[in-house]
């Protein structure tokens, strides 16, 4: 097919254009890529000086300031539960570290008479218990012998409610 003589002109304009753009977006492609090249050779040297200066420690020392803090953090959650029960067994909350020793030793003498006092408090119930029951074996037999002093009415009732 051919193209009329105006044409022909206009479509070797539009190719020129055409091959200039081509070029220039070609141009445009590596001079990103050598400024990308230039970045990251930047960014390497850049973490390559760190490391030289103590970089790596510094990455390690904000890994422990983060684990020291966490672990602030869990110690501080123990350290009020401990209080709220220093505060249920009525005793105050630790002045010191020092004092924990002292202190644990006071929680096992009160939980050892804690103890004591349970089993003397269980003993006193068993000892209650009994009681009761020949309390109302007394009981059932003094309902039992009054039914039967009724039952003959040669006792008077004045007597009967006596007993």
């Amino acid at each position: 097919m051919r193209l009329a003589p105006g044409e022909e002109d206009q479509d070797l304009v539009l190719t020129g254009r055409h091959d200039t753009l081509m070029s220039g977006t070609a141009e445009l492609q590596s001079t990103r890529e050598r400024q990308l090249e230039q970045v990251r050779e930047t960014a390497d040297g850049l973490r390559r000086r760190i490391d030289g200066v103590g970089g790596e420690k510094l990455m390690s020392l904000t890994g422990r300031i983060e684990e020291l803090g966490r672990e602030r953090e869990r110690r501080r959650k123990r350290a009020t539960k401990y209080g709220a029960w220093l505060a249920l067994a009525g005793m105050g909350p630790l002045p010191d570290a020092a004092s924990f020793h002292e202190r644990t030793v006071q929680i096992s003498t009160a939980r050892s008479r804690a103890k004591e006092q349970g089993q003397q408090a269980r003993g006193k119930l068993d000892d209650l218990a009994v009681a009761r029951h020949d309390n109302t074996a007394a009981t059932d037999a003094l309902r039992g012998e009054i039914t039967s002093l009724q039952q003959r009415s040669s006792i008077p009732a004045q007597l009967l409610d006596l007993r």
